[in-house]
Formats: C-alpha cells, sequence, structure tokens
C-alpha cells in the first residue's frame, strides 16, 4: 500500500516537497479510483498526515495552477464525505504552532478547525472575483458536508466563518437594491452570491442545531455581527435560512454563557 504522506512530501521522479502537482494528481488518482486506497486513508488513525500538507498546499494558491487547485479541493471534498473521518479530524489537536499560517498565530488549533480555516480562506478569495465558480462551489460543499460534525471550532475559523457569511450577505442586499432600479438591466449575477450566502447559512445553522453547546467561539462570532444578519430576515431566497439563524442565536444566547 503507497504512504499517503509519500505521494505529498515527494516521490522518485517526482518534483520535491508540498509542491509536486504530479504527487497531487496521483494522490487525486488513487483516492477518486481506488475504493481500498480510500478506505486505507480513512481509518488511518494520524488524518494530519494527509491532511496538513494538503492544506499547506491550498493555503499557498496563488502559486498554484488553476488544475491544482482543482485537485486539491476534490480530494478535500472526497475526505469530507466520510462522517467518521469528518467527525474525528477534530479530535487532533495539532502540536505547537502552524508555522506556515501566517494571517494569525494559530495555537492549540485541532485538525477540524485547520481545515475550516484554510477552506474559508480560499472561499473568500474566489467568491470575491466570482470568475471562476467551480472552485468557490467545491469549497463551500466540503464546509457543507463537515458542517454537522463541527465541534470546539477555533475562534478564528469561527470568525472566517461569519466573516465571510457577512461579506456576501452585504454585497448581495447591495446587487439586490440595486436590480430594484426599474432602469437597471436584469442582474445575473445576483443568483450566484445568493447561492453561495445561503449555503453559509445552512453551513452555520447545521453547526448550531447540531452542536450548539460545543461551538462556544461561533456562538461569540455572530453576537458580534447579529445586525448584518438581522438585515436578511424578509429577504427572498434567503428568508428561512435568516430566521432559523435567529432562533438558534435566541437558543444559544441562554445555552452559552457569555
Amino acid at each position: 500500500m503507497l504512504n499517503s504522506r509519500w505521494l505529498l512530501c515527494g516521490a522518485p521522479g517526482l518534483s520535491p516537497g508540498p509542491a509536486s502537482e504530479a504527487s497531487t494528481l496521483l494522490l487525486y488518482t488513487l483516492l477518486h479510483g481506488s475504493k481500498s486506497f480510500q478506505e486505507y486513508v480513512l481509518v488511518r488513525s494520524d488524518p494530519e498526515s494527509l491532511l496538513v500538507p494538503v492544506l499547506q498546499q491550498l493555503y499557498k494558491a496563488n502559486k498554484r495552477r488553476a488544475n491544482h487547485l482543482y485537485m486539491l479541493q476534490i480530494i478535500l471534498l472526497i475526505l469530507s464525505q466520510d462522517t467518521s473521518f469528518s467527525h474525528n479530524i477534530h479530535k487532533v489537536m495539532l502540536p505547537g504552532t502552524v508555522s506556515w499560517y501566517r494571517e494569525r498565530l494559530l495555537h492549540k488549533v485541532s485538525l477540524g478547525s485547520l481545515v475550516f480555516i484554510v477552506l474559508l480562506r480560499t472561499a473568500h478569495q474566489n467568491v470575491g472575483q466570482l470568475q471562476d465558480l467551480y472552485l468557490p462551489t467545491n469549497t463551500l460543499a466540503a464546509l457543507a458536508n463537515l458542517a454537522p460534525q463541527a465541534t470546539s471550532l477555533h475562534s478564528h475559523a469561527a470568525q472566517r466563518l461569519v466573516g465571510l457569511t457577512v461579506q456576501l450577505a452585504r454585497r448581495w442586499l447591495k446587487l439586490s437594491q440595486a436590480a430594484r432600479d426599474p432602469l437597471a438591466p436584469p442582474l445575473q449575477e445576483l443568483q450566484v452570491p445568493q447561492e453561495f450566502l445561503r449555503i453559509l447559512l445552512e453551513v452555520i445553522n447545521c453547526i448550531l442545531s447540531l452542536n450548539l453547546t460545543r461551538n462556544p467561539e461561533l456562538v461569540y462570532a455572530l453576537l458580534h455581527k447579529q445586525e448584518a444578519f438581522g438585515q436578511l430576515r424578509g429577504q427572498q431566497g434567503l428568508a428561512e435560512p435568516a430566521e432559523n439563524l435567529q432562533v438558534s442565536r435566541s437558543c444559544s444566547a441562554g445555552s452559552v454563557q457569555l
């Protein structure tokens, strides 16, 4: 059986180090095409040996070709579909700090929270441009898969999740207001941020409904941005998830000690 860490950290005939697109292609091909290899990866007791190199590659997205990014995202999407794997990664605490993450010092962070952080950072970069819908769609799909098992999210993961949702909400509200102008042409791009916003609202709702008391940092982050979410109530296409979020926040106020 091929070692999954060997696939990402270099192999004979492949470029050395985690930057190797050929190594990523080999891992992607095995995960996608070999059920036995996929099962082997999913039951390993050290998921960090595979995920951390993948996340580090995805973190350096601006240095990757589009095809490389697609493969990295599909790898995470495949892994996120397994419930046990998604649950177990939140039990793995990474030692020390994540040295390659530059935005903030990440100390005492779980593997699951690191997955959320990097995926949300990737989504933030791609959703802002909306030039290639394939990238943010895969990223948000992976987040939706991971949401039911998300526990003890790191404060930075919670802030990124809420921050991206608020950013999309403000953008959608601005576009929606412009679309009401009778002289304005139809805004086809309104549908894309609305769909992405709906997915993010459902991710938050899912985490709160299933693991409310085990995610206090998400509750705190939401309370700091509650005004932005209140503006979505009654908006067509977003009313239900926004209302559900309001109910979840009301329940959380009594369940989590502030």
